[in-house]
């Protein structure tokens, strides 16, 4: 029981030294920052930008935060629709050659056939 209570705490002891969980159990870690990183930078944002520029900053910065989403988002949904346009044609493709072969394999049957028949009468 207590090897199990050390591994445990080993394991809680590394996800917090790896930023993967706070105190409080849930998961605090934007983009590999954690929350006092987070804290300095935004003090010391407004110390440079001053308290009437931080909030045009901050809509600006959110602007472009959403401009790229919305391309990421229509980049996405064209990939997807170019994908699944490919997969289609190459299933037709695929059809057309099936039926390209069976065509082809009856044709060598009934010549098969119409040579057998023929055979024996000479």
């Amino acid at each position: 029981m207590s090897a199990q209570v050390g591994r445990l705490e080993q394991v809680g002891r590394l996800e917090l030294a790896q930023g993967k969980i706070a105190e409080g159990g849930h998961e605090v870690n934007v983009f590999g920052i954690g929350l006092p990183e987070m804290a300095v930078i935004l003090v010391i944002a407004l110390l440079v930008f001053g308290p009437k520029k931080l909030p045009e900053i901050g809509r600006s910065l959110g602007k472009a935060i959403r401009g790229f989403q919305d391309a990421s988002k229509e980049f996405e949904t064209e990939f997807k629709r170019e994908s699944e346009q490919l997969q289609q044609s190459m299933k037709t493709a695929t059809i057309a050659e099936s039926k390209e072969v069976t065509s082809k394999e009856t044709a060598i049957a009934d010549s098969n056939n119409h040579g057998a028949t023929s055979s024996p009468e000479t």
